[in-house]
């Protein structure tokens, strides 16, 4: 083959070899989570590498971490190698630890470097009680009428109660829409407990009561007086 020939076809390869090139396109570049429950964790969503370019690359990244965690993907473990013309994925879950808003930026490392960002917001419900206690007061031996408390969830996700503090005493339980527990509340719902007093003798005496729920609690106090029977208890004076 003639020299001149052959150095033509060197040209050419080392024009081929010189036009590779790697071409790394992250998808999403942010990737938002849906509202999720507080100490609840979602569903897996996935960021896709792809390499549209001729040439093999080298992806690193840092690891998801806080409220968000690595939940595998065909990425991993990294770094990793992309051929040309190929893509990875990297599977990613959000667990709020409260109500809030999270984020995190990821730092890409190997052939190409720039960032990512995780997002999400923690959603939970809220036990509020109106009023924040019940005060009674009813002849010794004799029962009070029924007085009422409203449990409320005004936060910004469902709400489950789990318990509540069983009354005692001259304290008494008398219904309400809360029962049967647990007993699901949606925000801006709400339910009722209905409590009674019986004082079997004078004299003041209360109790605390918590409301439980698997996002928080609250309380409320039941407060009694026993008095005396008026002596025209009949009707007459």
């Amino acid at each position: 083959m003639p020299s001149v020939i052959r150095a033509f076809l060197g040209m050419l390869l080392l024009c081929s070899a010189a036009s590779a090139w790697a071409d790394l396109w992250p998808s999403p570049t942010t990737l938002s989570f849906d509202d999720q429950i507080a100490d609840t964790t979602s569903d897996p969503k996935a960021i896709t590498f792809n390499n549209n370019g001729d040439a093999a690359l080298t992806l690193s990244l840092t690891a998801a971490s806080g409220a968000f965690a690595n939940a595998g993907g065909s990425c991993l473990p990294l770094p990793v190698t992309i051929p040309a013309h190929a893509n990875c994925t990297i599977l990613y879950t959000f667990t709020p630890p409260s109500s809030g808003h999270y984020d995190q930026t990821l730092i890409i490392g190997g052939t190409f470097g720039g960032t990512l960002r995780l997002d999400g917001k923690g959603i939970s419900g809220h036990v509020t009680l109106a009023p924040t206690s019940l005060d009674f007061i009813a002849a010794a031996g004799t029962t009070s009428a029924m007085q009422t408390m409203v449990v409320s969830n005004t936060g910004d996700a469902r709400m489950d109660i789990t318990s509540v503090t069983p009354a005692s005493g001259p304290f008494a339980y008398t219904g309400g829409t809360c029962a049967p527990l647990p007993r699901r509340l949606y925000p801006k719902f709400s339910c009722t407990l209905k409590y009674s007093f019986t004082p079997p003798v004078t004299g003041l005496t209360e109790q605390i009561l918590e409301v439980v729920t698997l996002q928080d609690s609250n309380s409320f106090g039941l407060y009694g007086e026993g008095t005396e029977q008026s002596i025209f208890a009949d009707g007459f004076d």
